[in-house]
């Protein structure tokens, strides 16, 4: 139970305790009260018929009776003669009868006065002290307005214990509000640090981003010349594409804060393409960590899904990298990818120590994680975030000492006709993170170094094709001057592929700008 649950149900009980309390020591005083009125009016009425009683004159008695009622002293009363257990009528006054049949129920000689709550008033049985020739006995009912000063005491105790429960509540709702007051305060001043926590993470991110592409593209001009296998020089290749495409969104992320939503808008590609890209760096990876094998099952390029191909990429990277860390001395992590229906299942599958029930129910939640030393639980957090913002589900399932899976599913997506993209720029790394992403995607992508040989292949490329050019294209050469000469020529779709802000283009409005991100 949480403490802001648990805070309301102190509060309320203590309330009701303290408001019960007050209503039962408010009945007894009342019943004291009636009880006392009952008794007075008995010894009063008896006093006045004793001397009729005892000398047996009824006409008397029923005079007695009707003055005490005319003055205002009692409401009604009516006069029985009890024998052998049947009981008559002798004598009856005017007004309301409430009441009376209850009292003369089951009335005998030898019992005791029964006192009865009348509306407004109280009433009592009773056998009075004469009898009557041929009678066991002689019993009475009288009934009688309350008194005066018992109604002012009513009327007392009813306007204190509103007060009471206005005071009470009054006092509730102060606290409550107060509490609530320094709740909201301690939240809004935990979030405001957890944002300038994330928002000094993100600019240490973005400073690391910038300073590493520089190295990125040393490598990446090594990497050319190296005297290696192709299948591992295409895996080093597609390794470095990627770090440069995530420097490149962390930059675009700093600058643009919306790019970050942006950056995974779905959009149709192959996961079976990805797949493999990944688990082929995984393999060159943990090729030296014993008794680790990954395997891939269901490979199918004609499965399409709606999905962000870099970000999709990167969260099954985390995925096996959580899995082989997993292992204590080895292990498989198993893919699997399979379409049902409207659906595209991705399974993540490991057979290692597994993550405990308790634990187990909280990750995916930002800040948990499980079993990695200094893990912050921002991997699993975005993954889960990342695939439900494409439409998706992510689903943990785990048993200690077996294996732990994990199951993606996606929106199936109808594989789409292939259509050409022409790309500007100048950077070999940026030319090898499109290609990537344009094969899962199912473009056909053109990607040009230098304006010559752009020119060159503009001669045969439809008006309405996606143009993305960069900026900066070296020595002196601007990319939007080559926009506004094919915008002449009447190409409709220029995009601006650069680092910059769109507000340097606002000149040419119809002009877009975006990131160095791949668009599919």
């Amino acid at each position: 139970m949480s403490g802001k649950k648990r805070l309301f149900l102190n509060w309320a009980a203590g309330l009701v305790l303290v408001l019960a309390s007050f209503y039962l020591a408010v009945a007894w005083l009342w019943r004291a009260a009636e009880n006392s009125a009952a008794a007075a009016l008995k010894n009063q009425v008896v006093s006045a018929l004793a001397g009729d009683l005892a000398e047996g004159n009824l006409f008397k008695l029923g005079t007695t009776l009707s003055r005490l009622n005319s003055y205002g002293y009692i409401r009604f009363a009516e006069i029985r003669q009890v024998r052998g257990g049947e009981s008559e009528v002798m004598y009856r006054t005017s007004g309301p009868e409430e009441g009376f049949d209850r009292a003369f129920k089951d009335l005998t000689c030898g019992g005791g006065d029964r006192l009865l709550r009348l509306s407004g008033g109280v009433g009592v049985a009773t056998v009075l002290p004469g009898v009557l020739e041929g009678a066991d006995c002689t019993a009475a009912f009288i009934s009688s307005d309350l008194p005066a000063d018992l109604k002012t005491l009513k009327s007392r105790i009813t306007l204190s214990f509103g007060l009471i429960i206005s005071l009470l509540m009054l006092f509730v709702l102060l606290l409550t509000l107060s509490w609530h007051k320094k709740a909201m305060a301690l939240e809004v001043a935990a979030k405001t640090a957890v944002a300038e926590k994330e928002a000094a993470i993100g600019r240490m991110a973005a400073q690391v981003a910038h300073d590493i592409k520089s190295p990125l593209a040393a490598l990446g001009a090594a990497a050319k010349g190296l005297d290696i296998p192709e299948e591992q020089k295409n895996i080093l290749e597609g390794a470095l594409s990627r770090m440069q495409g995530i420097a490149d969104d962390l930059l675009q992320r700093n600058r643009e804060p919306s790019a970050s939503a942006a950056s995974s808008i779905p959009a149709v590609c192959s996961p079976g393409g990805i797949i493999e890209r990944v688990l082929a760096e995984k393999r060159l990876q943990y090729k030296d960590k014993p008794g680790v094998n990954i395997e891939f099952s269901g490979a199918s390029n004609e499965i399409k899904v709606l999905a962000g191909a870099k970000e999709l990429q990167r969260l099954l990277s985390n995925l096996v990298n959580n899995s082989v860390e997993a292992f204590d001395s080895g292990g498989t992590v198993a893919v699997s990818l399979s379409a049902s229906g409207g659906e595209v299942l991705i399974e993540v599958k490991d057979n290692g120590k597994g993550i405990p029930a308790g634990i187990l129910s909280r990750l995916g939640q930002k800040g948990e994680t499980y079993g990695k030393a200094g893990g912050n639980g921002l991997g699993l957090y975005h993954a889960r975030t990342t695939v439900e913002s494409w439409g998706g589900s992510f689903n943990i399932k785990s048993k200690q000492g077996k294996g732990t899976s994990v199951l993606i599913q996606l929106p199936r997506a109808a594989a789409p006709v292939s259509r050409m993209t022409v790309l500007l720029d100048d950077d070999m790394l940026v030319h090898m993170n499109w290609k990537l992403a344009a094969k899962a995607a199912g473009v056909e992508l053109r990607a040009y170094k230098t304006p010559g040989d752009f020119n060159l292949g503009m001669e045969t490329i439809p008006l309405d094709t996606p143009l993305y050019i960069d900026s900066d294209l070296g020595e002196g050469v601007k990319g939007e001057d080559i926009a506004i000469q094919l915008h002449n020529k009447g190409y409709l779709n220029i995009t601006m592929a650069t680092g910059h802000s769109y507000e340097k283009f606002s000149g040419l409005p119809w002009l877009k700008a975006t990131g160095k991100e791949p668009p599919f």
